[in-house]
């Protein structure tokens, strides 16, 4: 039986539907259990499930209002390998699911892991400035402790390719 309002002869199951958790309801288990799905291969593909009793949206409600739910955050799994259950489960922003990838890496520092986003923040390292420093076999010390070099900036580095070229320009004259 169909969500259909009752005027229109169908039963209401729980008044969810239109409400931003009820697509998350729905999103989540499709992503568990659909295989044609586009996130199957990363969620049911590798045999993430949703447990019983979160397939009714009422209890499933009730759970994320209890624990934190507002418009705006979407659900998070704390073991990345975990299932959709409410000891694995919590609400979180979309910076902070980011750090909660399989994808994201960690970097041991002063007794800290940190992700390159949180280094490029406290250190002013960026990405790329890391990524060449560790592919080059720095440590983590020597990456973060070496001051980047502020005065081959890209616009400097370029000011000063285009006045060489215009020096060669007039000795050749």
């Amino acid at each position: 039986m169909r969500n259909k309002p009752t005027n229109q002869g169908y039963k209401i199951k729980h008044g969810y539907v239109g409400h931003p958790l009820y697509y998350v309801h729905q999103s989540m288990i499709a992503r568990c259990e659909r295989p044609t799905h586009k996130a199957y291969p990363i969620y049911g593909g590798r045999g993430i499930s949703v447990c019983d009793q979160w397939h009714d949206m009422k209890t499933f409600a009730e759970w994320a209002y209890e624990n934190g739910y507002t418009a705006g955050l979407s659900i998070e799994r704390i073991n990345n390998d975990g299932n959709y259950e409410p000891e694995n489960c919590t609400w979180a922003t979309c910076k902070q699911q980011a750090q909660n990838r399989r994808t994201t890496r960690y970097f041991a520092y002063n007794g800290q892991f940190l992700t390159t986003n949180e280094i490029n923040i406290r250190y002013g390292i960026c990405k790329g400035t890391f990524y060449s420093r560790f592919n080059n076999g720095w440590g983590i010390d020597r990456i973060i402790e070496t001051p980047v070099n502020k005065s081959l900036s890209r616009e400097r580095r370029f000011r000063k390719s285009e006045s060489a070229a215009k020096s060669a320009l007039e000795q050749e004259v």
